[in-house]
């Protein structure tokens, strides 16, 4: 008895020694877990985690409300060597090379939804159920994991003002949480805007600035006002600030740089020199000017820089404005080449003599008169001069080519000419001239020779016309006491006059 006894005891020590072994040897447990707060419209992120003694693989289905809820995706988040599969709604995790077992809590993967548009406080639920865990040997049901969790109120949208003052100023119009512009008037004495803002909802955010504002100027002081779910508005005052009363004026107006986009400013720019030069290819028919002003205050404008022309100098106006009104003006000069083949400068033909040689010139000759008798004289009719020239055509270096000398001299001849005929047509008709002539009979210089000789015999003063003067053209005869205009005697000894002289000049060339 005491034999059976013994052996009962041994059985029972063995039982509580190795039963633990088998009860303990394969523990799991496992959760779902999400957002604290789910609105309508949110996208949630659920973390699957597993916990226990070298566990070693999980499986499981999930579940969850298709008219609450819209599955977006999986994704593992813990390491390799384990693996995540997914197979519809199934899921099966494990570590596949079995060295390292889980022995403590650790995410395995994250499944997302995107929350429909349902009513607040509604319970949305996503489970995995039959959730079984194994060590390899033996498999841990764990059961059903989820996550509950009811849907929250929207988040507000207001982000108006219920009110907006200043303590310094008065804000035109007066305040309206619709409207976000205002104006404001400050004395030079008041630097800083004091303003206070409250906001509709007390769930948003209000943030007030208002910095230093500028004498003489416009400063905006903002207050910025961010709802609950992040709308943002912004309110506006522009706060114009007085000059200061001892405030003088900067009468900077000189220029801090002169740029020229792509080309250079000869000589290097220096901001009391006012006049430089850019020399541009023929190619560059504009360029672009800019410069920069030594006082912030002062206004720049620039003129020109279009249409260049060239060949020529085009001018560019760069005007400095300061801020009391003075003005200073640099120059750039802008030298565009002129095309190939031709020269730089432009020359203006140079007409030295004035004459227009489109036209005919009109030239008269002096009157041929003689004083042998008053009222007796001869008149050479008029001539004319037609100036058949070239018009110069700018080439040679703007001067007027050869064929132009010889043209005048041509001219100059066939003058000459005209007026030799012309004296020898009014000799022959007073009845001397050459014998070339017709009707001349070459005897003039005998019959003149013979007129003198009576005249003297006669004692023929050449006044009174008593003498007889001899002539061949029948235009005089005996005269009888006349002015002696026709036919009358020279007196001898008298010196001989312009129409005697011509006479003379005749009579030898025919000798």
């Amino acid at each position: 008895m005491k034999r059976m006894l013994s052996v009962c005891i041994a059985v029972m020590a063995i039982l509580l020694v190795f039963a633990p072994l088998s009860v303990f040897g394969a523990t799991a447990t496992a959760s779902l877990t999400g957002p604290g707060t789910v609105r309508a419209g949110d996208l949630i992120t659920l973390t699957f985690s597993l916990g226990g003694t070298n566990i070693e693989a999980v499986s499981g289905t999930l579940q969850y409300n298709g008219t609450q809820l819209e599955k977006t995706g999986e994704q593992q988040i813990i390491p390799s060597p384990w693996m995540v599969e997914y197979n519809g709604l199934n899921m099966l995790a494990y570590d596949n090379d079995l060295s390292s077992p889980v022995n403590a809590a650790r995410g395995l993967f994250t499944v997302s939804f995107r929350v429909k548009n349902i009513t607040p406080g509604t319970l949305i639920t996503v489970s995995y159920v039959n959730v079984i865990a194994s060590d390899g040997n033996e498999d841990v049901n764990i059961g059903t994991v989820s996550y509950q969790i009811r849907v929250a109120e929207p988040l507000s949208a207001n982000n108006a003002l219920s009110s907006l003052t200043v303590g310094n100023a008065v804000l035109t119009p007066a305040f309206s949480a619709g409207n976000t512009s205002y104006t404001a008037e400050v004395p030079f004495d008041v630097s800083v805007l004091n303003v206070t803002a409250t906001a509709a909802d007390g769930r948003s955010n209000v943030n007030v600035n208002s910095p230093t504002l500028m004498a003489d100027g416009y400063t905006d002081v903002t207050v910025t006002v961010t709802a609950e779910n992040g709308a943002v508005r912004i309110y506006t005052i522009r706060v114009h600030r007085a000059k200061d009363p001892n405030y003088v004026p900067s009468g900077d107006n000189t220029l801090s740089g002169i740029t020229v986009e792509g080309f250079l400013l000869s000589p290097a720019f220096d901001s009391e020199r006012t006049e430089y030069v850019v020399w541009l290819p023929y190619e560059t028919d504009s360029i672009n000017v800019s410069a920069a002003a030594s006082d912030g205050k002062a206004e720049v404008s620039v003129s020109g820089g279009e249409g260049l022309k060239a060949g020529s100098d085009n001018r560019i106006t760069v005007t400095c404005k300061a801020e009391n009104g003075d003005e200073k003006v640099y120059t750039v000069i802008a030298k565009r080449a002129a095309p190939f083949g031709e020269d730089t400068a432009e020359t203006e033909p140079n007409d030295t003599d004035g004459t227009d040689t489109d036209n005919a010139e009109t030239v008269d000759t002096d009157d041929i008169t003689t004083d042998e008798s008053p009222g007796d004289s001869t008149e050479e009719p008029p001539r004319t001069e037609t100036a058949d020239r070239t018009p110069w055509d700018g080439k040679d270096n703007g001067k007027k080519g050869n064929s132009d000398i010889w043209w005048q001299i041509l001219i100059v001849a066939l003058l000459g000419i005209i007026v030799g005929f012309l004296c020898g047509y009014c000799l022959k008709r007073r009845g001397g001239g050459p014998a070339f002539f017709p009707g001349d009979d070459g005897d003039d210089e005998d019959d003149e020779n013979d007129e003198n000789d009576k005249n003297d015999e006669n004692g023929n003063d050449g006044n009174d016309g008593s003498g007889t003067g001899g002539g061949n053209d029948g235009n005089s005869g005996n005269g009888n006491g006349g002015d002696g205009s026709v036919g009358g005697g020279v007196k001898s000894g008298e010196p001989e006059n312009a129409e005697e002289a011509i006479k003379r000049l005749f009579n030898m060339d025919r000798e």
